[in-house]
């Protein structure tokens, strides 16, 4: 194998190795918007609920 080949396949590695980074990295930023996003709507709910509770309320 020729140090020429042997350097190509090394940096091939390392460009797939940084395409598969970038991915990881886009879908860790979806999750985390996702689960904020999901916190998001448990307290607009809870909000809700409570407000709902708190105007119904027998005097």
């Amino acid at each position: 194998m020729s140090d020429n080949s042997l350097f190509g396949k090394i940096r091939a590695c390392f460009s797939i190795k940084d395409k598969n980074k970038a991915l990881l990295d886009k879908i860790k930023v979806r999750r985390n918007r996702n689960e904020n996003e999901k916190i998001d709507l448990q307290r607009g709910l809870s909000a809700t609920c409570s407000n709902f509770v708190a105007s119904n309320r027998i005097q």
